[in-house]
C-alpha cells in the first residue's frame, strides 16, 4: 500500500538518486522509462513521465513496480547510462535498508 513504510522509504532514496543527476541526464532517465528495459517490467506511457518532476518521477516508479522493482529497473537504467557510481549507491544504501528484514 502506499502507507507503507517501504514505499516512502524507497520513495525518498530515488528522489535522493534522480537529484544527483543533471537536467539532461533526468530526460535520459525518463526515456528509458518508456521502454522497455527489463523483461517483465511494463514501460511506462511517456504521457505519465512528460511533465514529471523528480519527485513525480520517484512515486510513478514504486507505484508503477512495487519497492523492489522500482529500485531493479533504476540501478538497470543508470548502468545503462554509464552512472555507475550512483547505481552501486543506491544499490547499497536499499541494501542496507533490506537487511533488517526477509525479502518476501
Amino acid at each position: 500500500s502506499l502507507l507503507d513504510p517501504k514505499y516512502y522509504s524507497v520513495a525518498e532514496l530515488l528522489l535522493a538518486t534522480l537529484e544527483d543527476l543533471l537536467e539532461v541526464h533526468l530526460k535520459t532517465f525518463k526515456w528509458h522509462l518508456t521502454q522497455d528495459v527489463l523483461e517483465g517490467f511494463r514501460h511506462i506511457p511517456v504521457s505519465q513521465l512528460e511533465n514529471a518532476d523528480r519527485l513525480d518521477n520517484a512515486k510513478k516508479m514504486v507505484e508503477t513496480y512495487g519497492p523492489e522493482g522500482a529500485v531493479k529497473i533504476s540501478i538497470e537504467i543508470l548502468r545503462k547510462m554509464n552512472q555507475n557510481q550512483l547505481s552501486d549507491r543506491l544499490k547499497n544504501h536499499y541494501n542496507e535498508g533490506e537487511t533488517t528484514e526477509a525479502a518476501d
